[in-house]
């Protein structure tokens, strides 16, 4: 996610959107039998930050 969400990568907004909802919708995927509680809501704290520096 850190190299999607890289400010020097010069992609839009929209782009960088659809980027994102394809990892995080394959990675969800993969682990969906795993306890993720914790680790999703630390990593959408993260995300949420990562896209506030972006716009």
């Amino acid at each position: 996610m850190k190299e999607i969400t890289a400010r020097i990568n010069g992609r839009s907004y929209e782009l960088l959107k659809s980027k994102l909802r394809q990892f995080i919708t394959r990675w969800v995927n993969y682990f969906k039998l795993a306890d993720m509680r914790k680790l999703l809501s630390s990593t959408d704290e993260w995300l949420r930050r990562r896209l506030r520096m972006f716009i």
